[in-house]
């Protein structure tokens, strides 16, 4: 096995706290202006991009369904009273 050291920034371990602006910026693409509120200025408002989230609510919501209806079908089926051949 090979051995090897590297010595990294000092600067990269600091955890103090980023600026909001700062980190909006940071991942924002690069050549895309921001508004305050960190959205985009491609041309996508506020409004669509509540709608977007609205969309995956009701999916997050859908899918936590099928996971209780599996949990739920799962118990039965082990103590071997729900389906019987």
């Amino acid at each position: 096995a090979r051995v090897v050291a590297v010595n990294v920034d000092a600067a990269e371990s600091e955890l103090a706290a980023m600026p909001p602006g700062d980190l909006v910026a940071a991942i924002a693409p690069i050549g895309e202006e921001t508004t305050a509120g960190g959205v985009a200025a491609a041309g996508v408002t506020e409004e669509e991009l509540a709608e977007r989230q609205v969309v995956w609510w009701w999916l997050l919501l859908g899918a936590l369904a099928v996971l209780a209806a599996e949990q739920l079908l799962a118990h039965r089926l082990s103590r071997g009273g729900a389906v019987r051949s």
